[in-house]
């Protein structure tokens, strides 16, 4: 069973750890400049507008299929 869910774990941890580091970067810069804050605000809802299984779709058929294709189609909903 461990054997088998490595892959899954890679990606389950790969996937927390790039969101939270990106997100705290975005929550950041949203924080110190204020001008910055509803362009990233509007790029946000344009982001959350589109469907996680869409976007991750979308991912997949631009970049060769593998596991770095399903970290960023996982991360960038996230």
């Amino acid at each position: 069973v461990l054997y088998g869910a490595r892959v899954s774990l890679l990606i389950g941890v790969s996937v927390a750890a790039i969101s939270v580091a990106l997100g705290l970067l975005i929550g950041l810069v949203a924080g110190y400049v204020r001008p910055l804050d509803g362009v990233i605000m509007r790029l946000m809802d344009g982001l959350m507008a589109i469907p996680a299984i869409l976007l991750a779709i979308a991912v997949v058929s631009l970049f060769r299929a593998g596991i770095g294709a399903v970290i960023v189609a996982i991360t960038v909903p996230e």
